[in-house]
């Protein structure tokens, strides 16, 4: 027999859901700045002549190599 949520019950079990969708919603916002915020220091290396992009360019496709010879 299928039990019924008293209307208290309800409420608290919305607003957890709320709160947990709230939270997400966060940190999917602080990535977004985050992603945003590392280009913006790539772009700005660039402009500088830092050599920055190259170097996490060249990590990048080391570390693709690296998995690849793990892989096979």
């Amino acid at each position: 027999m299928p039990t019924r949520l008293s209307p208290t019950s309800a409420v608290l079990l919305l607003s957890d859901y709320i709160r947990g969708r709230k939270r997400a919603l966060r940190v999917v916002v602080a990535l977004i700045a985050l992603l945003v915020s590392a280009f913006a220091v790539l772009g700005l290396s660039d402009l500088f002549g830092w050599g920055l992009k190259e170097w996490v360019f060249s990590l990048l496709a080391g570390t693709k190599t690296w998995l690849l010879r793990i892989i096979k």
